[in-house]
């Protein structure tokens, strides 16, 4: 009981510092224009499904579990491209190393549209990339295993295409994606 507890009180304690406005975006973001609902598009665009923080000292632990895993994602960006350098593999994984400024793009014909990827990569033999990262449960690690990333979500795969089509706007052009999957229980990885 006191496991339960706890991790209720600690989900609890991280919903409480979590703003429903930190996941806010000003544009319709290029993982969302894959998605294979048009309707939970416009509504994300929208802002229709904003969840409000709950007011007092009991706040929902649901919110703070789901902000520690979308944290992870953001997380094993370090390592993946630590190793992806120790390889032999150039990453440049911010515009601005400065600021820590990822790369983002906007599409010119409809600046509502953007998105950022986690980085952009060079192979040994000079053929060059787009990088973007994902964390996946062991049933859709499976899943991006046998299908690949178009069958395996249709939604990274669209996400990947806006940013190769954006690349051509922004003087490096790239015609090819390096995805690199993070299975989360045993960090096994799928490129």
């Amino acid at each position: 009981m006191i496991d339960e507890e706890l991790r209720d009180r600690v989900f609890s304690e991280i919903a409480a510092q979590v703003s429903p406005y930190d996941s806010w975006r000003g544009h319709l973001g290029a993982s969302i224009i894959a998605d294979n609902c048009d309707r939970k598009a416009y509504y994300t665009f929208h802002w229709h499904s904003h969840r409000k923080k709950p007011a007092g000292p009991d706040h929902d632990p649901n919110i703070g579990r789901i902000a520690m895993l979308l944290d992870r994602g953001t997380r094993e960006e370090e390592p993946v491209i630590a190793s992806l350098r120790v390889s032999g593999i150039y990453i440049s994984e911010y515009k601005d190393p400065r600021r820590k400024r990822q790369w983002s793009f906007k599409d010119p014909t409809n600046p509502a549209f953007a998105g950022s990827c986690d980085g952009f990569g060079t192979l040994t033999d000079g053929t060059s990339f787009i990088l973007e990262i994902k964390t996946a449960n062991r049933k859709n690690f499976r899943k991006f295993k046998k299908k690949g990333i178009l069958l395996g979500n249709a939604k990274d795969f669209g996400q990947a295409q806006s940013y190769m089509r954006w690349s051509l706007t922004h003087g490096n052009p790239v015609d090819r994606t390096l995805f690199v999957i993070v299975q989360k229980d045993d960090d096994d990885r799928h490129y």
